[in-house]
């Protein structure tokens, strides 16, 4: 498994076996593939067509932040992201800059963190829909069951969005949908899919 300071320039721009975020182009093709992304999950999650200003979101592993801004501009969602690389982080819009943080997914305390960002002020209050942008990959299966309780216990709706083709990556913790599922326990508020075609599983 990678360790947090793993996830800096060169995974994200390294290419090969760790990382290669060297095709996302943001003058092309990373923003028409996250207007795509936004579209999907608005659709899917069921709020298309709601008034969608003043639902809170939160993106776990936003990376660079490409959707979180996608939802916030074009979307009028209010949205937020939590990244474990502070290298990510840091490569963020500046028009987003106060909408991600770093953070570890299986901290309570970076959890009560991003409460804050995102101007929570009652206890029991919690986001409209998370997001897990295949982040339990980079997980043990332990690390896993504590974020996901975190991220349930913080949000109305749960999107699990992953890659379900095997991968022979070695520090990769590969599991089927079907295989995170009957590790972390399903709950009627969350949905997985599949994170390219975003067929429910």
């Amino acid at each position: 498994m990678l360790i947090q300071s793993d996830y800096d320039i060169n995974y994200f721009n390294g290419g090969g076996d760790i990382g290669g975020y060297t095709f996302y182009n943001p003058a092309t093709y990373y923003y028409e593939r996250a207007n795509d992304l936004a579209i999907q999950f608005l659709t899917k999650s069921g709020l298309l067509g709601t008034d969608l200003s003043g639902k809170k979101v939160c993106i776990l592993g936003c990376a660079y932040g490409f959707l979180v801004k996608e939802f916030i501009d074009t979307h009028g969602l209010d949205c937020y992201g939590m990244d474990w690389s502070a290298y990510a982080i840091s490569q963020a819009d500046p028009s987003i800059a106060s909408k991600v943080m770093v953070g570890d997914v299986k901290s309570s305390t970076d959890w009560d963190a991003m409460r804050t960002l995102a101007g929570f002020t009652k206890q029991n209050q919690k986001f409209d829909v998370v997001i897990e942008c295949d982040i339990w990959c980079c997980l043990t299966d332990a690390e896993a069951i504590t974020a996901r309780t975190l991220a349930m216990a913080n949000s109305n709706m749960f999107i699990h969005l992953m890659e379900n083709t095997p991968h022979a990556t070695t520090w990769y913790n590969w599991k089927s949908i079907t295989d995170w599922k009957a590790l972390l326990g399903t709950s009627p508020k969350e949905k997985w899919y599949t994170r390219y075609d975003w067929l429910e599983v």
